[in-house]
């Protein structure tokens, strides 16, 4: 039997990676696009898994020339790895795309680790998986918290927030925009009775913002009771038709039967768009997870979702569904 926990994390571990000796993992190419980037900016500390005390920190790209008399939109991104591994690094060309385009884009680090053996055979250990997924959560909730309380600082339009990120930081990024306390608390009670709220982790702030919209790469949402017509947000969806770890409809992570249900890009964007809530989504026709097209075409997702968030800005909001690289830009 294929080790398919193995081979989620070598082919998916940080967006961009190729599981070659020869190549490994892609180099960050910060030359590649005409930004700014602050590295490895402190927004919180926490445990971590293991229990030990963690530094988290994040990645600022800026446009070039950005100053206190400008204002733009911020993009808070998520990288994946199954909430065992990956980094901030790894999503570097998106990030550099993206704010060359005109956005503040943050690639956050975030706590991972949960106990994962025996994955591949439907015997992972949920409870921990469940609370790696939380404290994903709690930590997005944090950068959110610093970054638009330093929002002078960093150039930031607070009135356009905006998050994402790929396979287990899509999955973050999705729920964490839907999830109160009050429901965490009875639905990841065990999560919440451990570690506390999800509002109020790794540091002291206690401003608030509004997610106007989410880029969401081959993720899925917990619950699709969350979302309703009063609470439904714009997002824009990239998904393999064939996925067999995270599903583009309705399914279980890595079809195991004892796993979490998740409810993917496709029936997501049906959801929303039955509210009239904008939504788009780009279906890679056979390809699986993380699909292959994305890997080598960055710029297609970042200019695709560039154009999403600026209709909702200006007030033209996209809808649609698209095959391959077909282009959802007016």
């Amino acid at each position: 039997m294929i080790n398919r926990f193995l081979f989620v994390l070598c082919l998916f571990v940080l967006t961009m990676v190729s599981c070659s000796k020869k190549t490994g993992v892609r180099a960050r190419q910060p030359d590649r696009y005409n930004v700014n980037i602050a590295t490895n900016i402190e927004y919180g500390r926490n445990a971590s898994w293991l229990g030990g005390s963690q530094t988290l920190m994040l990645d600022i790209y800026s446009p070039k020339g950005a100053s206190a008399q400008s204002r733009y939109p911020l993009l808070v991104l998520l990288h994946g790895g199954s909430f065992i591994t990956g980094n901030k690094e790894s999503l570097a060309d998106i990030c550099g795309a993206l704010a060359q385009k005109g956005m503040i884009v943050a690639s956050i680090d975030y706590r991972l680790g949960w106990d994962a053996r025996g994955t591949a055979d439907c015997e992972g250990d949920t409870a921990s998986l469940n609370n790696a997924a939380y404290r994903a959560m709690q930590d997005l909730n944090a950068s959110l918290r610093f970054l638009t309380a330093n929002a002078d600082k960093y150039f930031i339009d607070k009135e356009w927030i905006f998050t994402g990120g790929t396979s287990a930081g899509a999955v973050a990024a999705l729920n964490s925009a839907y999830l109160t306390d009050a429901y965490a608390s009875v639905r990841f009670s065990k999560a919440y009775n451990k570690l506390g709220s999800l509002f109020t982790a790794d540091n002291n702030l206690t401003n608030t913002y509004q997610i106007k919209g989410i880029c969401s790469m081959w993720g899925g949402i917990f619950d699709s009771d969350l979302i309703n017509a009063s609470n439904a947000i714009p997002t824009i969806f990239y998904h393999g038709s064939a996925d067999d770890v995270i599903p583009v409809n309705v399914g279980t992570y890595l079809q195991c039967p004892n796993y979490q249900t998740l409810y993917g890009s496709e029936y997501m964007y049906n959801q929303l768009t039955s509210f009239d809530v904008p939504a788009v989504v780009h279906i890679y026709e056979g390809e699986g997870h993380g699909p292959l097209e994305y890997v080598s075409n960055a710029d297609f997702i970042a200019a695709t979702t560039y154009c999403f968030f600026e209709g909702l800005r200006n007030k033209i909001p996209e809808t649609g569904m698209y095959k391959q690289m077909e282009s959802n830009c007016k």
